[in-house]
C-alpha cells in the first residue's frame, strides 16, 4: 500500500435527527481518523430511521384531537422544521460521508476496513428490519467488525438466530455495548463478544469542545433538563433540584416534548438547538438532570454533576455505564437525592481504563489486518 492510509468504511445510524445518533456518529469517524485511518461513514440511510424525525403536517396514526394539538403546538413554537434544518446542516456539513448509496450492491469495494457500529443498528424495531448492511454483509476485505453495536432493549436475535449467527460469524471481531448483548451472543450462539464504550467516549472534552457553538442568552449558571421519556416527571423533579440548588432551569425540547413545552416549571425552554449547541450547553451547566443515555455520556465527558432521573429497566445502556466507570448512586427514581458534588477523582481512573479499552479494541483490529 506505500504511504495510502487505510480506507475505513463506518455503518451506523448517522442520518437520525437525534443527538445521539449523530454525535456517535461523527465521533466513530474522529476516532478513526485519530487513528491514521482514511475514514468515512457509509451514506446508507434506511427510511425508517430518517422518516421517523422528519416534520409532517399530519399524522395518520394519530385520532384527529391529537394532530390538531400537534399542529397548533408545532405552529406556536416555529418547531418541526427549523429543528430538521440544524440536524440536515450538521449531517449533511460536519460529517464527513461516501456518496449516497441504496443498498449493499451500490457500496463501491473499496474499503480496507469495515465497521458497523454503534448506535442500535440491531435493533429491527429501530430500521424496520435487519439489513445485512448493518451487518456488514457486503465488500471483500476480510478486516470486518463491529463495535458497540446495540440491539436496544429489543432481545437479540430471537427472530432468526441462525442468521444473526452467520451474519455475526463472519465478522473478524465482535463489539457489543450493552452486557445483556455480550451474555446473549455467548450464551445463545456461542460466540465471543467485548463490551465496548459509545464512541461519545472515546473523545475528550476538549475534543468535544473544537465543534461546540454557544447558545445565547443564558444566565450563567443554570440546571440542564434533557429528557427523552416522562419529560413531565422528570421536569417536576428537575424543578425541586433547582429549587434547593437556586438555580434556574433550561431545557433542550426536542420532538417528542410537546406534552411539556407548556410547563410551567421551566425557565427557558430552547428549540431547534443544533448538536454544536447541544454540546456547549452540556459543558456550561451547573447541574444535569437527564434521563437519557448520551446525557448521562455527554455529563460525563464534561465532568458534570448530573443526576439520571428514573429506573428504566429496558435501557440497560445506563446501568452498563455507571457499573463499568463505577459511577453509584446517580440514578434516582425520587426527591432522595444526594446532591453532593460528584468526585471525579475517584473514577477519573475508571473512565480512563474505560476508553483505553475501547481504544484498545479498535487498535488491535485494524493494526491486524
Amino acid at each position: 500500500m506505500g504511504n495510502r492510509k487505510k480506507k475505513c468504511g463506518i455503518v451506523t445510524f448517522h442520518s437520525s435527527h437525534n443527538y445521539g445518533s449523530v454525535l456517535q456518529a461523527y465521533a466513530m469517524v474522529r476516532v478513526m481518523q485519530k487513528m491514521g485511518l482514511d475514514a468515512e461513514l457509509i451514506d446508507f440511510r434506511h427510511p425508517r430511521t430518517t422518516d421517523m424525525y422528519e416534520w409532517r403536517l399530519w399524522s395518520t396514526y394519530k385520532n384527529w384531537k391529537w394532530n390538531l394539538r400537534e399542529l397548533v403546538l408545532r405552529g406556536l413554537f416555529s418547531f418541526g422544521k427549523k429543528r430538521e434544518q440544524v440536524f440536515s446542516d450538521f449531517i449533511e456539513n460536519v460529517l464527513k460521508k461516501s456518496k449516497r448509496v441504496k443498498d449493499k450492491n451500490d457500496i463501491p469495494d473499496i474499503y480496507d476496513i469495515l465497521v458497523c457500529g454503534s448506535d442500535q443498528i440491531w435493533n429491527p424495531k429501530a430500521s424496520g428490519e435487519n439489513d445485512p448492511i448493518y451487518y456488514l454483509d457486503f465488500g471483500t476485505t476480510t478486516c470486518k467488525f463491529s463495535y458497540a453495536a446495540s440491539s436496544g432493549s429489543v432481545r437479540f436475535g430471537d427472530e432468526n438466530p441462525e442468521l444473526f449467527k452467520k451474519y455475526l460469524q463472519n465478522l473478524k471481531s465482535i463489539g457489543v455495548r450493552e452486557r445483556f448483548m455480550q451474555e446473549y451472543i455467548k450464551e445463545e450462539l456461542g460466540l465471543v463478544s467485548e463490551i465496548n464504550p459509545d464512541p461519545t467516549f472515546l473523545l475528550n472534552a476538549s475534543e468535544w469542545s473544537e465543534i461546540e457553538k454557544p447558545y445565547k442568552g443564558l444566565p450563567d449558571n443554570y440546571l440542564l433538563i434533557y429528557t427523552i421519556k416522562r419529560p413531565k416527571e422528570t421536569i417536576n423533579f428537575a424543578h425541586q433540584v433547582a429549587v434547593s440548588l437556586n438555580l434556574p432551569t433550561v431545557q433542550i425540547c426536542n420532538d417528542r416534548d410537546l406534552n411539556a413545552l407548556m410547563h410551567k416549571d421551566v425557565d427557558y425552554r430552547l428549540m431547534n438547538v443544533s448538536p454544536q449547541q447541544f454540546l456547549w450547553l452540556f459543558h456550561h451547566a451547573s447541574f444535569i438532570v437527564t434521563n437519557t443515555f448520551h446525557g448521562n455520556m455527554f455529563s460525563v465527558i464534561y465532568r458534570k454533576n448530573f443526576v439520571h432521573y428514573g429506573i428504566n429497566s429496558s435501557d440497560t445502556r445506563i446501568s452498563t455505564l455507571h457499573d463499568e466507570i463505577r459511577l453509584k448512586n446517580k440514578i434516582v427514581s425520587s426527591f432522595e437525592i444526594d446532591q453532593r458534588i460528584i468526585d471525579y477523582n475517584l473514577i477519573e481512573e475508571n473512565v480512563a481504563y474505560y476508553c483505553k479499552c475501547g481504544l484498545n479494541f479498535i487498535q488491535a483490529n485494524i493494526n491486524d489486518d
